[in-house]
């Protein structure tokens, strides 16, 4: 049966803030596992209500369906990390959020229950989300919310994307997790998109080749930078592809 809820957000748990204040957020959906067992619907309604100038948070129950699985969709969740979400033009701070990688679903969880309603997870809805950003120790992802009536001449399936650089190329990551069966369980396995923006839109790469060949016109200085750097393409990390753009940046700028 479906219900609705209705949650009044404390003044002291969601208050917009400036980007450089932020909190320390760990998020353990392992607690909603006895949730899991019990059989419950996998969504219901779900209407998060602050105050009446703040509008609303809508969203639908979620709860995590790999319980199961060695293998999570849920992006880096044993790394602790700093979180502000921006809902609807309005930045807030110390929101136990968590990217499902796999469904493209930012979750809001209230695991300890704060508000005396039980555990719950709730999958916040997209439309509402311009951006997120995760503050880890060694790193800060931010996410945009690329859609048709954001990015008009976005060329990629819309969704969450990591904008990883923007220089005189632009390079977003699209975290995603794929599955498949191991002895009759589903395992999400982590395999990320990447892609590097050229005059056409963005482009995916996975090879060296791949990697120079969106360099139109330029194709040559990118090949020496790519050679002189030893970096190879297909096993490079964020930082290595960053770095090879960064090399590419200088190169630009110091023609002009």
């Amino acid at each position: 049966m479906t219900r609705i809820l209705i949650i009044v957000f404390l003044i002291v748990f969601l208050s917009p803030v400036s980007e450089a204040q932020v909190a320390s957020v760990a998020v353990n959906s392992r607690t909603m596992e006895e949730l899991c067992e019990s059989g419950k619907p996998s969504h219901k309604d779900l209407l998060l209500v602050r105050k009446p100038d703040y509008g609303f948070i809508n969203g639908k129950d979620y709860y995590p369906y790999y319980f199961r699985s060695k293998r999570q969709p849920v992006l880096f969740a044993d790394e602790k990390c700093n979180v502000t979400v921006n809902l609807n033009g309005k930045i807030y701070d110390d929101i136990a959020v968590q990217y499902d990688t796999f469904t493209d679903e930012v979750v809001f969880s209230d695991t300890e229950n704060k508000f005396g309603l039980g555990q719950y997870m709730v999958a916040l809805n997209k439309d509402n989300i311009n951006s997120f950003i995760f503050y880890y120790e060694d790193d800060t992802l931010i996410f945009i919310n690329y859609n048709i009536s954001t990015h008009p001449d976005f060329n990629l399936p819309g969704g969450f994307y990591e904008t990883a650089y923007t220089g005189e190329i632009e390079y977003i990551i699209r975290h995603r997790s794929v599955v498949r069966k191991k002895d009759g369980i589903d395992e999400y396995f982590y395999s990320p998109l990447q892609y590097v923006k050229s005059k056409g839109g963005f482009i995916k790469f996975r090879t060296n080749k791949q990697f120079i060949a969106i360099f139109d016109g330029r194709q040559n200085e990118m090949k020496k930078i790519v050679a002189k750097s030893g970096i190879n393409v297909r096993h490079a990390d964020k930082s290595r592809i960053i770095r090879l753009l960064k090399l590419y940046d200088a190169v630009c700028t110091g023609e002009k």
